[in-house]
């Protein structure tokens, strides 16, 4: 486990990348995520932490992967979720899935709905509680979600 800043219990020795586990506030526990993002951003915080700086509290996690015709993008940590929100159809090979824990949105799988991800990194670092049936109705812009 590392603190906020990537120190271990040890004097002098920070860590970073897949084998951490951090504290993100988003999420209020403790997480440790595989993903080349993750690596990235815990090792620009260990730099600043090095040089004496205030490290920036850590990003949303995202993932995402294609397969074939299929982009399916992550934005946020769905465990503990208490609702799910479907927009679009997964036959159609266009969806998203949004994930609230009470009011609060915590994640989005997006299926070739790269607007919807966008949107969803946003209103999670915003700990938004934006409104389930506005992200449902397909003629509402995720512009209009902010």
């Amino acid at each position: 486990m590392i603190d906020a800043a990537g120190r271990t219990s040890a004097p002098h020795i920070y860590a970073c990348g897949d084998c951490t586990r951090q504290h993100h506030p988003l999420y209020e526990r403790r997480v440790r995520l595989e993903s080349v993002q993750n690596a990235i951003a815990q090792a620009k915080l260990v730099a600043a932490s090095l040089l004496g700086q205030t490290p920036r509290p850590p990003p949303v996690p995202w993932f995402w992967s294609d397969q074939y015709q299929l982009k399916l993008q992550i934005a946020g940590l769905s465990q503990g979720y208490t609702q799910c929100v479907p927009r679009g159809r997964a036959k159609s090979g266009s969806f998203a899935l949004f994930y609230f824990h009470g009011p609060r949105l915590i994640a989005c799988d997006a299926v070739n709905r790269p607007a919807e991800f966008m949107m969803s990194q946003r209103l999670i670092a915003a700990r938004a509680a934006p409104d389930p049936r506005q992200l449902a109705d397909e003629s509402s812009a995720p512009k209009s979600w902010l």
